[in-house]
């Protein structure tokens, strides 16, 4: 029994170390609007940091997605000028790819939002869940295409 008390003791000591953890885990998307409640002494204002943020990062993937979109079309080049016909049809695929992000994200972000059902926390959510699908999609064209 003694040693029963014992192991359950550091188990749950070991469960509620990792789970404090995970409570420090902050996302980019929650950060941002951290940041901008933090910065702002009115509602009015951390909504337009916040809409600013918005297009900062609206600006970042346009530019990360253009890039993407003209290393496909040299790609796409290169095949034709070898095999007459692009076999990888990366330009083809680029955009129906994005599309589909942008679909995705859309459709997820509402649904995490939707948890608050309609609470005055529910923007922050799909807002914060858009930051972060946005910046891990930057990565991954940045990524793919340097």
């Amino acid at each position: 029994m003694k040693y029963f008390l014992i192991c359950t003791s550091l188990l749950l000591l070991c469960c509620t170390n990792a789970l404090a953890d995970d409570s420090k885990a902050v996302s980019l998307g929650q950060q941002v609007i951290h940041d901008c409640t933090k910065k702002t002494p009115s509602h009015l204002q951390e909504m337009n940091c916040e809409g600013d943020e918005k297009e900062a990062l609206k600006k970042k993937m346009q530019e990360a997605y253009n890039l993407a979109l003209m290393k496909a079309k040299e790609r796409d080049k290169s095949e034709i000028a070898d095999h007459d016909e692009p076999y990888s049809y990366a330009e083809k695929n680029l955009k129906a790819s994005q599309k589909a992000f942008e679909h995705y994200m859309n459709k997820e972000c509402y649904r995490q939002g939707r948890f608050l059902a309609g609470g005055n926390g529910e923007d922050d959510v799909v807002w914060g869940c858009e930051v972060d699908m946005q910046n891990e999609r930057i990565q991954a064209l940045n990524r793919k295409y340097e």
